[in-house]
């Protein structure tokens, strides 16, 4: 059983009515009301709040927070366009709490989460480079060094856990990113391995050196241009 739970900011969208309201993620929210009507505080989940927002989309929504040890409450309006055909004000939400295990349980639930993880990182990752080939990928939704900075200030907002979490699953990324069969990485050496398997004689050191090389600098050269993205996205 999830022991201490609580309504958690996880993230605020740009250029969202509860960005310029002052929320933040890491931010606890204690209560949701408008003029007239709360929502009761021990039904304080995602869906709730999301759908007492999409139901009075029209009046001011006061949402009290809890941000370390201060207080506050703010109010915001809800705007369009931040999910479609309903009103929000641009958060997501998870409960957060201390879920205690066993030491086997915990060790059996780890080794599952981590390949789950890793899973769906490797679908995204094929998804991303099938619509890099078809000239259909969204940059947006990659970032590099700086842009994981933030990220890690987001996580460290929301306690402990989360940062721990959060380096996990960046470590899981970069393994399934490691055995891409590209050259450069431990990946395309063991390509290079299943080749010389099949073919019975080893690839020549030039040829393997070249392909090496040109696979740094392409990959150098994508660093550069995920990290230009994410400094003009701080502007």
């Amino acid at each position: 059983m999830i022991q201490n739970p609580k309504l958690v900011i996880t993230m605020v969208a740009a250029d969202s009515p509860a960005l310029a309201g002052g929320l933040r993620s890491g931010d606890t929210i204690s209560a949701v009301s408008t003029e007239k009507i709360a929502i009761p505080s021990d039904v304080l989940t995602p869906e709730t709040v999301s759908e007492f927002i999409a139901m009075h989309g029209e009046e001011k929504i006061n949402v009290s927070y809890v941000r370390g040890k201060e207080s506050g409450t703010v109010s915001v309006l809800p705007g369009n366009g931040i999910i479609p055909d309903r009103k929000a004000i641009g958060i997501s939400m998870d409960v957060i709490g201390t879920l205690s295990l066993p030491v086997h349980k915990a060790f059996f639930e780890g080794a599952r989460t981590t390949i789950n993880l890793a899973k769906t990182i490797a679908v995204g990752l094929a998804t991303f480079l099938y619509d890099a080939v078809r000239g259909s990928s969204d940059l947006s939704q990659v970032t590099g060094p700086v842009g994981i900075v933030g990220l890690v200030g987001d996580a460290s907002r929301l306690g402990f856990i989360y940062l721990l979490s959060f380096t996990a699953f960046i470590s899981i990324n970069l393994a399934v990113i490691n055995v891409i069969p590209f050259p450069a990485l431990d990946g395309g050496r063991l390509l290079f391995v299943i080749i010389e398997s099949i073919k019975r004689s080893p690839i020549s050191p030039k040829v393997a050196n070249t392909m090496n090389a040109v696979g740094f600098f392409l990959l150098v050269g994508l660093m550069v241009l995920v990290t230009v993205h994410d400094v003009l996205k701080l502007f």
